[in-house]
Parts: C-alpha cells; sequence; structure tokens
C-alpha cells in the first residue's frame, strides 16, 4: 500500500491545521472548518480525508501533530482512498459507514453509508489503512 492516500491523483486537496488538541494520523477522515482538520465526528459535514505532507518527509504513518500544517483530500463519489479502518472482519465490497475519531467500521441496517470495503478480505486491526471507494451519495442508508 505505501505512502499513497490519495490513490487517484487527481484531487483538491485543502490546507489548515490539525487541531482539537490530537495527533492524526494520515488517511483518517477529518471535518475541516476552513482553516482546522478535526477527526470526523459529523457526517452532516463534508468529509474530507487527512493526507500525508510527504512533500516534509512524512509518511502515512506518522501522526500530523496538533497545531501542525497538513492536508486533507476533498474526496467525491467512486474516488478510491486509502483510509483508516476500525478493529473487524470486512468482506470486499462491505458497505462501510463512520465510526469513532475519523475511522471506518462495517454499516448495519439504517447506517449512512460512506463508502466500500476493496481491500483483502478478513481480518482488520485498528487503525490499519485499506482501500475503499467512496459512496456515490455520502448520506445513502442502508
Amino acid at each position: 500500500m505505501g505512502n499513497l492516500i490519495d490513490q487517484n491523483q487527481n484531487m483538491r486537496a485543502v490546507t489548515g491545521v490539525v487541531g482539537g488538541r490530537v495527533p492524526i494520523k494520515p488517511g483518517t477522515f477529518v471535518n475541516f472548518d476552513g482553516t482546522t482538520f478535526t477527526p470526523a465526528a459529523d457526517m452532516s459535514k463534508k468529509l474530507f480525508v487527512l493526507g500525508s505532507n510527504d512533500f516534509a518527509g512524512q509518511d502515512a504513518e506518522t501522526e500530523t501533530a496538533d497545531g501542525a500544517s497538513a492536508i486533507g483530500y476533498d474526496v467525491g463519489p467512486n474516488d478510491l482512498m486509502s483510509v483508516r479502518m476500525s478493529a473487524g472482519t470486512y468482506a470486499y465490497g462491505a458497505q462501510l459507514t463512520m465510526d469513532t475519531a475519523g475511522t471506518l467500521k462495517n454499516a448495519a441496517l439504517g447506517e449512512h453509508v460512506v463508502g466500500f470495503y476493496e481491500d483483502v478480505a478478513g481480518v482488520v486491526a485498528a487503525d490499519d489503512r485499506k482501500n475503499i471507494s467512496m459512496a456515490t451519495y455520502a448520506a445513502a442508508v442502508i
């Protein structure tokens, strides 16, 4: 999987600083208020995926410190991303929803589908990065 968060190489990126008094790992879903990235806790707001500052030598496994400059990818329908997952067992094509602190988990009946699991099926450890494709409409409910 390497260093790549944005699998598309053509996404719109925004810049800001990490906030919320916690460091955030690249590949985490974040909310953005125009200046500050915080781990996504609100799916009613536009979602971004925190990128790695590879231009500054940061790899995708190194946390971006609170107050540090960061890049967020503006994700859209069908975008392929490498994102942080919650611990669980995932099937290829599984519907995913937001869990705590900007990670994804298996969606249950009535939950909003953010994306689809597009990596090797099996057990995933908490905070592992896996490939997903973004849902056509992030507010879809199964």
